[in-house]
């Protein structure tokens, strides 16, 4: 990706993007941050985590919210 491709999806996820007070907690995952990941998408009511961590990703799903590579939403979704 070049440097402007990377300022474009900075910008992008910025003027999507939202800021989650988180309100409950999960411990699904034995890594912290991974939960806290989880529980910003379920009180965000977010549709999807995208992410490249491979404990997430065994998930494939949780709450509703399903759990996908950034390979996978770009092929869906189409790029930024």
């Amino acid at each position: 990706m070049s440097e402007g491709e990377a300022e474009r999806a900075v910008t992008g996820i910025q003027e999507l993007g939202e800021i989650v007070q988180t309100h409950s907690q999960v411990t699904v995952c034995k890594d912290q941050r991974d939960n806290q990941v989880i529980e910003c998408a379920i009180n965000g009511e977010a549709e999807y985590i995208v992410s490249g961590d491979i404990h997430l990703l065994e998930l494939k799903t949780f709450r509703g919210v399903k759990i996908i590579t950034v390979s996978d939403f770009l092929n869906k979704y189409g790029q930024i």
